[in-house]
């Protein structure tokens, strides 16, 4: 299972994420048109992977981007400390895939004028076996 759909899965059955925003998880081009408040989407940023001299390692630690977003900025904020707090530090198994660990790299907010949404974009690391 790629990282991305482990992180969507730990979210979607996560109680107090669920409270929120019950399946309303996409991935990041996937949004439906006028989409019910609040949601969340994912996606990959980067991909990168453990090499050693002798080849792959099967280590990789991509970051995966998770946009929270709301009609509010109380909201957005709200759903983003529930998504950190599933997140953040957890280790364990997801399907098939082991996760060595999830780490918090960065957090933002931000506004989208066009759709009147408020955003709070979490980047976590992904440290996991392929």
């Amino acid at each position: 299972m790629a990282a991305e759909l482990a992180i969507r899965s730990l979210l979607v059955n996560d109680t107090e994420v669920k409270k929120l925003v019950a399946a309303r998880v996409y991935p990041g081009n996937t949004v439906p048109q006028d989409p019910t408040h609040p949601y969340i989407t994912y996606e990959r940023i980067s991909g990168p992977r453990v090499q050693a001299i002798s080849g792959p390692c099967n280590l990789a630690y991509p970051r995966i981007q998770v946009d929270c977003w709301s009609d509010t900025y109380a909201g957005a904020k709200a759903l983003g400390e529930k998504v950190r707090l599933a997140l953040d530090g957890y280790r364990g198994t997801v399907g098939t895939t082991h996760i060595a660990g999830v780490v918090l790299d960065s957090d933002e907010d931000d506004y989208e004028p066009a759709t009147k949404e408020h955003i709070v974009s979490l980047d976590f690391i992904v440290w996991y076996r392929e």
